[in-house]
């Protein structure tokens, strides 16, 4: 097994029911961070491969799977969009993995890639050195 580390996080945002957003948080085993200004919520969770797939539910004594992303976007208050950023390096295969993802209530998520940057690099910029392909994936 590669050795791999990885974060995700997200921007600040409000939800509707705090509540309900903790236990979210729990299910997915996410800790909570809070903004400066009264309200705003977000989370991180360190040290894993990525955002999770499964959680787990109490009810059942087991894990399942689940949507994070469809799930967080029902909690967002009206208009709030959260930012989710996914990063994952595993040196021994050469993989840097960053995905950022939009939520937002009602709206289908804006998934940007690292690959999907470096496209923009060339449309911008042009024929400059882009960083190397190997460490992307896409």
């Amino acid at each position: 097994m590669d050795n791999g580390l990885g974060i995700v996080v997200t921007s600040f945002f409000r939800v509707d029911d705090r509540e309900a957003f903790r236990s979210y948080l729990r299910r997915w085993a996410l800790g909570m961070v809070t903004g400066d200004e009264e309200g705003l919520v977000g989370f991180m969770m360190p040290g894993i491969y990525g955002l999770p797939r499964l959680y787990y539910d109490d009810f059942l004594g087991r894990h399942k799977p689940g949507d994070l992303i469809k799930e967080l976007s029902e909690l967002l208050c009206e208009g709030q969009i959260a930012i989710v950023v996914e990063n994952v390096l595993i040196p021994e295969r050469k993989i840097l993995r960053s995905v950022a993802i939009a939520v937002c209530k009602g709206k289908e998520p804006i998934r940007v890639t690292l690959g999907g940057i470096r496209n923009l690099i060339r449309e911008k910029w042009g024929d400059v050195p882009a960083p190397s392909h190997e460490w992307f994936s896409v």
